[in-house]
Formats: C-alpha cells, sequence, structure tokens
C-alpha cells in the first residue's frame, strides 16, 4: 500500500497498511516523496501491526523514524500496535480503526468538561472546526446540533447558568426549529426549561414551555411544565389548571409520570 501511495499519489486521499509497510526505508525516492510538499492535496497514512508480528518490528520503527523526521506539509500518518490481532486479524481492525481516525473530524464533537471546552478554544474553536468540516464534506457548516446538546448538558452537569445561557443565546433560536424534528428531543427541552426555573429565569422557562407545548400538544409533561412555571411566578390558577391538564393526559395515555403531576397538582391545592 505504501507503494500505492508512493508512485500514485494522487490515486487516493486516505491509504491504510496493515502488518507492516512495503521495505522503503532506505531508498531515496521514497525518503525524498515523504519530504514534499503535500498540501495541496492532503495524503493520510495509516499503518499497523499486531502484537505478535515480532518480525516487522524492526522496519517500522524505521519507517517510522523517517516520516517522523521527514514528513512534509499535508502528509498526516499515524501508526498502531494492534495488541490484541495477530497476522490473519489485523486487516479487519486496521479498516475499521483507519477509517475512524480519518473520518474523526466528521463526528460531532464532545466534552468532558466545560474546561476542556475553553481549553480546545470555546466558542471560536467550534466556528473554525465546523467551518473547515462544511468545507471538507460538503456539509452545513453549524455547529452540529448534537455538539450543541452535549454543551448545554455538559453546563447543567455542572451547574453553570452563564455558560448555559451563553450558549442558549448563541444557538437556541437558530437550532431550536431543528430540535423540534426529533421526537426524543422534546424532553431535553424539558430540561432545559427547568434549569432556567432552578435559575430564577421564569420568563425564559415559562417562552420555552409554551412552544414545547404548541409542538407536542398531547404531551402530559409539556402542560405539567407550564404548571411550574406560572406557579414560579405566582399564577397559581393558571398552574392549577395546566397541572390538572397534565393529570388528565397522562391518566389517559398510562404515563408514568402521572404520580409527580398528581404530587404537583395536591401541593398547590392543599394551600
Amino acid at each position: 500500500m505504501t507503494q500505492v501511495l508512493q508512485n500514485r499519489p494522487h490515486l487516493f486521499n486516505a491509504y491504510f497498511a496493515a502488518s507492516g509497510v512495503s521495505n522503503q526505508k532506505g531508498t531515496e525516492s521514497w525518503e525524498k516523496f515523504v519530504a514534499a510538499d503535500h498540501s495541496t492535496r492532503p495524503k493520510y497514512l495509516f499503518f499497523t501491526l499486531g502484537a505478535g508480528e515480532d518480525w516487522l518490528t524492526a522496519r517500522i520503527d524505521a519507517f517510522s523514524k523517517v516520516l517522523t523526521e521527514k514528513a512534509g506539509d499535508g502528509l498526516r500518518w499515524e501508526y498502531e500496535l494492534l495488541e490484541e490481532d495477530d497476522h490473519w486479524s489485523t486487516p479487519y481492525r486496521t479498516i475499521y480503526r483507519g477509517l475512524l481516525k480519518y473520518y474523526e473530524d466528521f463526528r460531532p464533537i464532545r466534552f468532558k468538561s466545560l474546561e476542556e471546552f475553553e481549553e480546545k478554544g470555546g466558542l471560536t474553536y467550534l466556528n473554525e472546526h465546523f467551518a473547515k468540516r462544511g468545507d471538507k464534506y460538503n456539509v452545513s457548516k453549524k455547529v452540529h446540533r448534537r455538539t450543541v446538546f452535549s454543551l448545554l448538558s455538559r453546563a447543567m452537569s455542572e451547574n453553570n447558568y452563564p455558560a448555559f445561557e451563553n450558549f442558549m443565546n448563541r444557538f437556541g433560536e437558530s437550532q431550536l426549529g431543528d430540535w423540534y424534528k426529533w421526537d426524543h428531543w422534546q424532553r431535553f427541552l424539558h430540561r432545559y426549561g427547568q434549569f432556567y426555573l432552578k435559575h430564577n429565569q421564569v420568563d425564559k422557562a415559562l417562552a420555552l414551555f409554551k412552544v414545547t407545548r404548541e409542538k407536542f400538544p398531547e404531551e402530559a409533561f409539556a402542560y405539567n411544565d407550564l404548571g411550574d412555571g406560572f406557579r414560579a411566578k405566582g399564577l397559581l390558577e393558571e398552574a392549577k389548571t395546566y397541572y390538572e391538564k397534565a393529570v388528565v393526559l397522562a391518566t389517559a395515555a398510562g404515563d408514568p409520570g402521572l404520580e409527580k403531576y398528581q404530587a404537583d397538582l395536591d401541593s398547590l391545592t392543599r394551600k
């Protein structure tokens, strides 16, 4: 495969080589090819070795050394030792791992923490990443909705309201319509509204709850959320109306949230 890369570099953008590489480490032509500027047509080389293929270790080490010392612009390469594979299974894992690595910039980004997000460069990093992704794959340059969801979820789990508000201001209005296209996202909208309530942002919570109710008029939780919002605003009669509606819908649908909705209504009517 490395010979194909050297002799026909315009054939593919990525090359995967399983169980070692061709014996090119000492050839002047190979080193010249490695050191060349490939930036106009970037190339990716991924090569592997099975843990039991020790007879190829020296060749791999020498090959990697040439790449480390001389690889020019536009030639990206990675080597991976496949600890669980032998000579007969490396091709399968090499293709799988190679595809994952080559297309790693296509997948939505997830951050382990808000600190990691800031260390990466924050919103500037996101915008640049998805702009490049859009150009490379001819897809939308908007920050992927699952990355937005990940950021909002991270802000809520860390109870960081300023970060949550920043993400909602940056992405909420432009992507809210997209969220409603995915039925399972209605529960996340519920969480966003409840997070607003937790931080005494009642009007923002109500605005989100109202739109959610319009989009999902048969969902009991949408009415119970409105009850929570009006209750927080001190409008108890309105809250009672929505709690009652939530109980009716939940009873008819066998909704597992019925016990909570009834408890919310009961706690209001006892006052």
